[in-house]
Formats: structure tokens, C-alpha cells, sequence
């Protein structure tokens, strides 16, 4: 792949695991900043880091859920001991991308 960008679909720092109890009243503002850097920058795919924020990314930007995969986050990784699969885990999902180049955009 040429390029990449990280971002977040939620931007203001919160307490880890806040988002699971329940989404902020600010969050269709965050939605609406994260869907304006997808215009712009026109992705072939989103990659979700971890299993709430897939969850989350399908569930409010329905267009992409064809495309949307997720790798393992970090700290399940650490929970469950899978430190050893870890690159595994992302060399799969990076792999998979690399169809992109004759995948059309949603």
C-alpha cells in the first residue's frame, strides 16, 4: 500500500472501556468530523482497532460495512496473552488489503 492514516472515530480522550457503557452525547459530532476525513480522504478501507470500535464503525457508517475488518487492540492482546500471535494477527489483515488496488470504494 502507498499510505495510511490513524485516526480515531471518537477524539476526546476518555477513560479506557468508557465508550462500552454507553456512547457520549457528543458522539454524532465526533461521527460527523471522522465521515467528513473519509470524504476527504476517500479510503478504500477502514481497518478497526479492536472489536468496540468495528462495532461502533458498522453500526453508524453503514456504507462501509463491507469494509470494515478489525485487527486485535492492544490491551485485548495483553488480557488474553496473545503477545505471540500479535504480528500474525496484523500481517493477516494488512494482506487483505492488499486487494485494494482493484477494489472500488462504497
Amino acid at each position: 500500500m502507498e499510505s495510511a492514516h490513524l485516526t480515531d472515530l471518537y477524539k476526546k480522550r476518555g477513560l479506557s472501556g468508557s465508550l462500552e457503557s454507553g456512547l457520549p452525547t457528543d458522539f454524532p459530532l465526533h461521527l460527523n468530523l471522522f465521515r467528513q476525513e473519509m470524504r476527504l480522504l476517500q479510503p478504500r478501507k477502514i481497518i478497526a482497532l479492536g472489536e468496540l470500535a468495528q462495532r461502533l464503525l458498522i453500526q453508524n457508517l453503514p456504507e462501509w460495512q463491507q469494509s470494515i475488518p478489525r485487527i486485535w487492540h492492544f490491551s485485548h492482546v495483553v488480557k488474553v496473552g496473545k503477545q505471540s500471535r500479535y504480528a500474525e494477527n496484523m500481517r493477516e489483515i494488512i494482506a487483505g488489503c492488499s486487494s485494494l488496488l482493484t477494489t472500488a470504494k462504497p
